[in-house]
């Protein structure tokens, strides 16, 4: 899987610069690209026998749902703020119940530092 992480920050970075020429035969293109790599990736899972992209999918419903409780529940938001108060709410949670080494510094400076040579790379070939 690690071998696959530059294809995945690579077709990120297309998504973005598609975004930005405002191509919109372009971003569908990129945006099927970028799908490609998670639906590969989920189907190597899969093969391992760890999840598939249906996981992926459910994981997305499951998480609009929880973070919007004024639209799929019974909480009350009567305006955008509310709404953005009461988000704000709920994705710290979620946050808190991440494990120690995804908010640990060190692990936020690497992932940032990987990513940086690439985006490097993108801009001097006149990426964004």
């Amino acid at each position: 899987m690690q071998s696959l992480l530059p294809y995945l920050v690579e077709e990120t970075y297309e998504v973005v610069d598609a975004l930005q020429s405002g191509d919109v035969r372009d971003h569908v293109e990129e945006l099927g690209d970028l799908l490609l790599q998670i639906v590969f990736q989920a189907e190597l899972r899969h093969a391992e026998g760890a999840f598939g992209i249906d996981d992926v999918v459910s994981g997305i419903v499951a998480k609009l749902v929880r973070r919007h409780p004024h639209v799929f529940g019974e909480a009350q938001a009567k305006t955008s703020q509310a709404v953005l108060v009461n988000w704000a709410k709920l994705k710290a949670v979620e946050k808190a119940k991440k494990d120690a080494r995804a908010r640990s510094m060190e692990f936020r400076v690497a992932r940032r530092l990987w990513c940086a040579p690439r985006a490097l790379a993108r801009r001097r070939r006149g990426g964004f």
